[in-house]
């Protein structure tokens, strides 16, 4: 595993940290600015909503979008959405797997499944609201609820990460300090 590699990760995790942060902070606001360039307002797109959402958020949001906004909002989610966890997925592996490495502790091996967790109900999450977008006009319930179970799902796993990571950072720190 690559925990216990001698192979130097940091380079490949710098990559994977510089594509997801470009695709954060210039890709996404891009589409995010397009999306309310149609609807005329600021919207909050359904990948955002951590808290989840139901038929009538998804209603409401597409009509505001309007046809063209809701073809800019397919190509985001079914292009640069899927491309995204490809980023960010190796980018916390290889952190969670640095910091158990500096660590010693085969005790966080196990928190190499949260992102991919995270990852996988992401690729759900996309996939289903590729699928909303194309009944937009007569939105399935049951397709709405797996949905933002996914969406949810997705905040949950990739917050225990980054929970998970900063409580190792914490621990490399008091053991630095400890020597």
């Amino acid at each position: 595993m690559l925990q216990n590699s001698r192979f130097p990760l940091w380079p490949f995790f710098i990559l994977f940290f510089g594509l997801s942060a470009y695709i954060t902070l210039a890709v996404f606001p891009r589409y995010q600015k397009q999306l309310e360039e149609h609807a005329g307002t600021e919207v909050e797109i359904l990948d955002v909503r951590w808290q989840g959402y139901n038929q009538n958020d998804i209603s409401t949001l597409f009509n505001a979008l309007t046809k063209e906004g809701r073809e800019v909002y397919r190509e985001n989610v079914g292009v640069v959405d899927m491309i995204y966890p490809l980023t960010y997925l190796p980018m916390l592996v290889l952190l969670l797997a640095m910091m158990g490495r500096s660590l010693g502790a085969g005790r966080w091996r196990w928190a190499i499944v949260l992102p991919i967790l995270g990852a996988i109900l992401d690729y759900t999450e996309n996939t289903l609201s590729l699928r909303l977008l194309d009944q937009w006009d007569s939105l399935s319930q049951d397709t709405a609820q797996y949905a933002s179970l996914a969406t949810q799902g997705k905040w949950i796993f990739l917050v225990l990460t980054i929970l998970v990571a900063f409580f190792e950072g914490i621990m490399l720190v008091l053991r630095k300090i400890r020597k």
